[in-house]
């Protein structure tokens, strides 16, 4: 039996497959019969959320001015993103189930010292999320604007710790593979059996297999990615400059107000724990390469041209190309020069929007 995600909390998996993030089974045995049930509850939700925006079209009030342009692409905008979610979740269902069983199989001894700091950043992530909905309940707000705004807030929030924790697998078993080259970098030279080039050779030969297995998967979310960021940078535009119109015009203590800050708190929140861990993972995933080098050095530091130095050099350049830099599509870096850019376009359009009659 094969099991996939098995550093995810259960309730964790079966968060994903209510909302329907994951359609697939977590392990190859047979599902239970709750497992099946709450597989089969997802569809129904995002048939009440279509059907929500009929009853929100119909119902919201026409705004003037430049309000009205930026709320057309806020909900234009987050129709699409569900539009796309639906259809590439059905795309890369079998692909991702596949690739997670295969990195299952990369048997490699992980450190679970990361566990912890996951846990606090999948906490964080649900309580903003949590606040955001109680942020609506509170005030007494019609059922179909609460499910128009935040069904597409919960799908991209479990969507965001699903490719968290997936990148979490990836992330330990290159951490497990650098502390491995690295104890060989500190024990070099002490005695000639730690050096076991057959230990090198199986080390490069996994970092391979997970570097060709974690660009592949990023590929299964790239366009996700691209349209649930974008809709990320067009909430924080939107409510930024309602916070600064409201600020403006003494209108500090009011529902609307608070809740645009929820919103500019939840989609920093969204962003932040989503490049931390791109970030991470690329970190680690690079790191190989320098360690296998330096191993290189210090055996070509005795002045012995053998079959050893050659090989280690051979590894030494085959890990060095294979440095990876994770994007969408290409369209932008999947980094901290993301969160950059964003916070530089945010502003820029809010220089922008201020210049106009509200």
């Amino acid at each position: 039996m094969t099991t996939v995600l098995v550093t995810t909390p259960t309730l964790l998996k079966y968060s994903y497959k209510l909302t329907g993030v994951v359609p697939f089974p977590f392990t190859t045995s047979k599902p239970t019969k709750i497992s099946q049930v709450v597989s089969h509850i997802w569809p129904i939700f995002f048939c009440l959320y279509f059907i929500s925006i009929y009853l929100f079209y119909t119902s919201v009030n026409n705004e003037t001015k430049i309000f009205s342009y930026i709320n057309f692409l806020v909900y234009h905008w987050n129709v699409l993103y569900m539009v796309v979610y639906v259809v590439m979740l059905h795309k890369r269902s079998t692909k991702v189930k596949k690739l997670l069983t295969e990195i299952s199989k990369i048997q490699l001894i992980t450190n679970n010292n990361s566990k912890s700091n996951e846990r606090y950043v999948r906490i964080i992530q649900i309580v903003t999320l949590v606040c955001l909905l109680v942020t609506f309940l509170l005030r007494n707000i019609p059922l179909t604007y609460t499910i128009y705004f935040m069904y597409p807030c919960t799908i991209s929030t479990f969507d965001n710790l699903f490719i968290n924790d997936v990148l979490n697998e990836f992330c330990n078993k290159f951490k497990t593979i650098n502390r491995k080259f690295e104890n060989i970098v500190a024990k070099f030279g002490t005695s000639e059996s730690d050096f076991n080039i057959e230990i090198i050779q199986k080390l490069s030969h996994h970092h391979y297999n997970l570097v060709s297995l974690v660009l592949e998967m990023i590929k299964q979310f790239e366009i996700t990615l691209i349209v649930a960021i974008t809709q990320t940078f067009i909430v924080m535009v939107d409510s930024v400059y309602t916070v600064t119109f409201l600020i403006f015009n003494k209108r500090v203590l009011t529902f609307h107000f608070g809740c645009n800050l929820f919103f500019v708190h939840y989609a920093i929140c969204w962003l932040f724990n989503l490049i931390r861990k791109f970030s991470e993972t690329q970190e680690e995933t690079n790191k190989a390469g320098s360690y296998v080098h330096c191993i290189w050095n210090k055996y070509s530091l005795r002045g012995n041209i053998e079959k050893k130095m050659r090989y280690l050099e051979l590894v030494s350049l085959r890990l060095l190309n294979t440095k990876v830099n994770f994007t969408a599509s290409g369209c932008f870096n999947l980094d901290w020069t993301l969160l950059q850019t964003i916070i530089a376009g945010v502003t820029t359009y809010w220089v922008i929007l201020v210049q106009f009659p509200n």
